[in-house]
């Protein structure tokens, strides 16, 4: 619920940037660039704040009460922007406290380090170059995955084409270690054994059949037959 002290505050900040709110209490009217726009109110909102937009209405900053983030937003939003409540899941402990101010609290979020890949100074610079890339002075990026984000988003053509070329890479690379392999085996087998023939069995010494004892007759000389 809006507290009194709440309201007073942002009835302040209204009127230090010119915007007065209206006398009845029941909705809000805004007209923003010719359209009209009605919200209604309940007990947690400040009441109807009735402003009267032109189609260049100007733009506030406000800032986040937890982060100190700063953002635009329209003159005529700003009202609504003011009412907006945090809660306590996403910003534990600030459960139901103002989200925006039009002061700023004098701190920021910790931004990132991280650059982009086509940034000037960025260890991908040399082959962003070769391929023909332009620069990118993003600096402040939070994380690797932030990273891959803001080249998918903002350098998509670009991106793909680094992924082809990784992709190039890795097959040719996996050649080389398919390649490797191989040769390693080869040395570790040593040279191919010679196949040796087996021996010649003279035509005269050969086992024949003998017709007359109806059985398979051999020479002495080779008992090993078995015959």
């Amino acid at each position: 619920m809006t507290t009194e002290t709440d309201t007073l505050q942002i009835l302040k900040e209204l009127a230090e940037k010119g915007i007065a709110p209206g006398e009845e209490m029941e909705q809000i009217v805004q007209e923003v660039g010719g359209a009209i726009v009605t919200e209604g109110t309940g007990e947690d909102e400040l009441g109807p704040m009735v402003t009267t937009a032109t189609r260049g209405p100007g733009y506030s900053t406000v800032y986040h009460t937890v982060t100190g983030q700063p953002s635009q937003v329209s003159n005529n939003m700003l009202p609504a922007q003011l009412r907006k409540k945090l809660d306590n899941v996403n910003y534990p402990g600030h459960g139901g406290k103002r989200a925006f101010t039009i002061y700023d609290p004098g701190f920021r979020p910790p931004e990132g380090t991280l650059l982009c890949y086509m940034h000037p100074d960025s260890d991908m610079r040399a082959k962003c170059e070769e391929l023909g890339f332009p620069m990118c002075q993003k600096s402040n990026i939070d994380s690797p995955f932030e990273q891959e984000e803001h080249m998918k988003n903002k350098h998509s053509r670009q991106w793909a084409t680094l992924e082809r070329n990784r992709e190039l890479f890795d097959e040719a690379e996996d050649r080389t270690i398919q390649r490797g392999m191989l040769a390693a085996m080869e040395r570790q087998a040593g040279p191919p054994v010679p196949e040796v023939p087996p021996p010649l069995v003279h035509a005269l010494h050969a086992p024949s059949w003998n017709h007359t004892e109806n059985r398979i007759s051999t020479d002495a000389r080779y008992p090993l037959l078995g015959l």
